[in-house]
């Protein structure tokens, strides 16, 4: 379908001859407030907390950082899977049944963690309750739900439901430490599946919504006719931005929507290789499990800002740059472990990541850019399986050179490298076009 047609600056007031006035608050808000708690349990009881868990449970019960880092390969397995299913039904039926299925699953599985022994159990319970539960909760509902709601404002949208993530990171990298230190790893992981339940059932249940339209709203809080107010005692009531109407069939077939997924999967690589193994990095480093709670709650404090103005930034600055920016710094971010010294390079990297890590928010920001929100929730849905495929292997390769080495310096060197390809691809995806007829050009 061709793009939609720019809206006219302005029009008349509606047929009765009143002028319409800007709505005191934008239900979209509640929208991102609900998807921020979702970011911040997927966050909280996800990546961080598998992070600080990790020599606490392999010192208990005598694996190898292999055999605990494996759970992620396999919850990524799982989600392959699970991923082109949400997607559509997020287009069609909205994000409200996946997000009470996912916290349900995620807090049973959580809650079972309890009496894991042996490895196959917490592959399974970890799988299952990240990937048919924590899934459900994260970026792929918060990003395509809050991109139905804005348009205008949807850089700043992103960001702020996007901090969850860091705010869930913030709390539980302090709260798993002390639940571990003072009840122990496995009634840690039992709360852990109490706090998922009752966070984020109720908000979903009572406030969730599909779409603008389904309350008779337009994305930003815009009215169905954009107008000016007649007697102008306020600001001029806000207008719909034009924005593109891509089909998942049109997507295939330009190239940067395989230049983006190649982007992002090399991101995925070196990230992953990063954020799984940094608490454990941290304590081998001489920092106390508590301390390297702290350093990663300190990383996601500095994250906060920032991704809020990358969110606005991304307003005014084609997307694009914005996270080359995000890619670079952390890169630095990244090299910084393994080429630096003492304990300023972990300073360093929990600076440069902080600073870099508002790739999450933007990411979510070109695919709805790009494509526009008609169908962002199949488009991401159905290509999510090939941006899932680096971590398949990134925290395990990680895991594989630790185990062999002693140090965790080579994969992180293999990890920039990964990273420099990541914004050279990136650079490479700029916006797709259509002709006048609405054909997808190459």
């Amino acid at each position: 379908m061709p793009n939609l047609p720019e809206p006219s600056p302005v029009l008349p007031a509606n047929e009765a001859g009143a002028p319409e006035r800007r709505p005191r608050f934008f239900y979209g808000w509640v929208i991102v407030a609900v998807t921020f708690l979702g970011e911040a349990t997927a966050s909280g009881a996800g990546g961080v907390s598998f992070s600080i868990f990790l020599k606490p449970m392999i010192e208990a019960l005598g694996w190898s950082r292999t055999t605990y880092t494996a759970g992620v390969t396999f919850q990524s397995a799982v989600n392959l899977l699970v991923t082109p299913i949400a997607g559509p039904i997020i287009d069609r039926y909205g994000a409200r049944g996946i997000m009470v299925f996912g916290s349900l699953v995620a807090g049973l599985c959580f809650a079972l963690m309890t009496f894991i022994t042996e490895p196959w159990q917490f592959y399974v319970l970890y799988a299952l309750g990240a990937a048919l539960g924590l899934h459900e909760l994260g970026s792929l509902v918060s990003g395509s739900v809050v991109s139905k709601w804005f348009v205008r404002k949807r850089g700043r949208a992103l960001a702020i439901s996007g901090l969850g993530l860091n705010t869930g990171a913030i709390v539980a990298s302090s709260l798993v430490a002390f639940l571990i230190d003072t009840i122990g790893w496995r009634n840690a992981w039992l709360t852990l599946g109490i706090l998922v339940v009752g966070v984020v059932v109720p908000p979903t249940l009572l406030f969730m919504r599909r779409t603008p339209e389904d309350m008779g709203l337009l994305p930003d809080g815009a009215l169905p006719i954009p107008v000016m107010l007649a007697d102008s005692t306020g600001p001029p009531l806000p207008l719909l931005r034009a924005e593109p109407r891509w089909r998942l069939q049109e997507a295939l077939r330009v190239r940067t929507t395989w230049f983006l997924l190649m982007a992002i999967n090399m991101y995925s690589l070196a990230a992953g290789a990063l954020v799984n193994h940094q608490a454990a990095y941290f304590q081998d480093a001489g920092f106390s499990l508590q301390e390297a709670g702290a350093l990663v709650a300190l990383l996601h404090a500095i994250t906060i800002p920032a991704k809020l103005a990358w969110g606005f930034a991304a307003e005014h600055i084609p997307v694009r740059y914005c996270l080359l920016a995000c890619y670079v710094t952390r890169l630095l971010g990244v090299l910084a472990l393994p080429l630096g010294t003492g304990a300023g390079r972990v300073y360093a990297s929990v600076l440069f990541s902080g600073l870099g890590q508002g790739v999450g928010a933007l990411m979510s920001l070109i695919w709805a850019d790009y494509y526009g929100r008609a169908f962002i929730g199949t488009i991401r849905g159905v290509l999510g399986p090939f941006s899932l495929v680096a971590s398949l292997a990134g925290p395990l390769f990680t895991a594989v050179v630790y185990d062999a080495s002693g140090s965790y310096d080579g994969a992180f060197l293999v990890s920039g490298g990964v990273l420099v390809g990541a914004i050279a691809l990136l650079y490479l995806a700029k916006p797709p076009v259509k002709d006048e007829a609405g054909t997808p050009l190459e």
